[in-house]
C-alpha cells in the first residue's frame, strides 16, 4: 500500500482479520453502471470494484459513509489525451455510498464520457 497501513485499511473496510487473496471467498454481481449515479454497498461485507470509464480529461471516484459520497478516493488526470480510458480498483466499506466520474459535463468533450466496463464483487 502506498501511503496507507494496509491492516488498518483493512479492518476499516470491515475485512476484520481476514485476508484477500488468491483464495479468499467472494460473490461475483453482474451489474450496469453509470457516471454520476450514486451506488451503495448494501452487502455486509466490503465490496470490490475494478471499473473502467472513458474519461475526457479527468476521471474520479467517490466514496462516503452518506449520500452524495463527497471523499474523492481516486482521481486521474489527462490533459494532453481527452476521452482516454481510465481504469480503477477500489473498495467500499458496507453501507457506504460510490459514484464514478468522467468529467461528462465538459462541453469540450464530456460527452462522449462513458463506463466501459465495471465489475464488483462482494467479499
Amino acid at each position: 500500500c502506498i501511503g496507507l497501513d494496509c491492516k488498518t485499511s483493512w479492518d476499516q473496510l470491515g475485512g476484520g482479520s481476514g485476508s484477500v487473496g488468491a483464495e479468499a471467498n467472494y460473490v461475483p454481481i453482474s451489474v450496469a453502471r453509470s457516471l454520476k449515479t450514486i451506488y451503495q454497498n448494501t452487502g455486509s461485507t466490503p465490496r470490490l470494484i475494478y471499473a473502467t470509464i472513458l474519461a475526457d480529461q479527468e476521471g474520479r471516484i467517490y466514496i462516503g459513509s452518506s449520500t452524495p459520497p463527497n471523499m474523492a478516493i481516486l482521481v486521474t488526470n489527462v490533459p494532453a489525451n481527452p476521452n482516454r480510458p481510465a481504469s480503477f480498483t477500489f473498495f467500499v466499506p458496507p453501507g457506504w455510498y460510490y459514484k464514478a466520474t468522467g468529467n461528462e459535463d465538459n462541453p469540450l468533450g464530456g460527452a462522449n464520457a462513458r463506463v466501459l466496463s465495471w465489475f464488483e464483487a462482494q467479499l
